[in-house]
């Protein structure tokens, strides 16, 4: 299991020195903000040819929403998404971060029950999403499907829902990421849900129940971790959290560590 870090979190003034700060404390891979990531194509490929830093994914960068009732909605995303696909295929990113709709959610409050995907909308994010694979798989690079917790997202709160439109495609370039953050919240039990989807999970965001840096709140990070390592999971762990220092990044990644040893 290798440890990568969201840009913005890394100091440093440009993407070369925030390569350097990560390889100077251990980390792999920096996970890359693809909001306008067309005008910075040059900036990247040169950081990273010169780096030993993996480009983990692209996260952003593409408006409306994959799952919505709109159908302008919904082309308008798989469009962005497209595009991002072939641009993380120029850069030899390992894949592309997408959730299946973001910041319209049906929940009026705290006290509403999760509302599952339906079987339609499970259908037809399946239908997406093996569109999309056929473009994953030329770009060489591999879609990330991110579960996003009911007070962010209508739809597909919970990995199980996302499982079923993922398999649906029968694409190795579609995938599961799963996020601590979100699963604190919307698992029954984030050990069971790990070990039924094991083979799916090809991607990990880690921040802690207060969506601090992990080690800072409550996650059970012992057990998700023995369970990751368990299903012999070779992916990326991605830290996507709020800090006040990149002192915190350093103590999460000797929190880990300590962990997995």
């Amino acid at each position: 299991m290798k440890l990568s870090v969201q840009e913005h979190l890394i100091p440093g003034d440009s993407l070369s020195e925030k390569c350097a700060w990560l390889e100077r404390h251990g980390f792999s891979g920096m996970e890359l903000w693809a909001f306008d990531i067309e005008e910075r194509i040059q900036e990247v490929k040169h950081a990273f040819s010169h780096s030993p830093i993996r480009i983990t994914s692209l996260v952003g960068g593409y408006d409306g929403h994959l799952v919505h009732p709109s159908p302008p909605e919904r082309q308008k995303a798989i469009s962005g998404v497209r595009r991002l696909l072939r641009i993380a295929g120029e850069l030899d990113a390992d894949g592309v971060i997408i959730v299946p709709s973001f910041g319209i959610s049906r929940s009026p409050g705290v006290l509403t029950p999760h509302l599952p995907a339906t079987p339609d909308e499970i259908e037809d994010f399946g239908i997406t999403l093996s569109d999309l694979a056929q473009e994953a798989q030329q770009a060489g690079t591999t879609i990330f499907v991110e579960v996003i917790n009911r007070y962010e997202s209508p739809a597909f709160n919970q990995i199980a829902e996302a499982a079923q439109a993922v398999q649906r495609t029968g694409s190795s370039h579609v995938k599961l990421l799963i996020d601590t953050f979100h699963m604190n919240i919307e698992e029954t039990s984030i050990t069971t849900i790990m070990e039924q989807h094991a083979p799916l999970i090809a991607y990990v965001h880690l921040a802690d129940s207060n969506r601090r840096a992990p080690g800072q709140g409550h996650f059970p990070f012992h057990t998700f971790l023995h369970t990751l390592k368990k299903s012999a999971y070779r992916g990326y762990m991605t830290l996507e959290c709020f800090m006040d220092s990149p002192d915190e990044l350093i103590a999460a990644k000797a929190y880990i560590d300590s962990l997995i040893e």
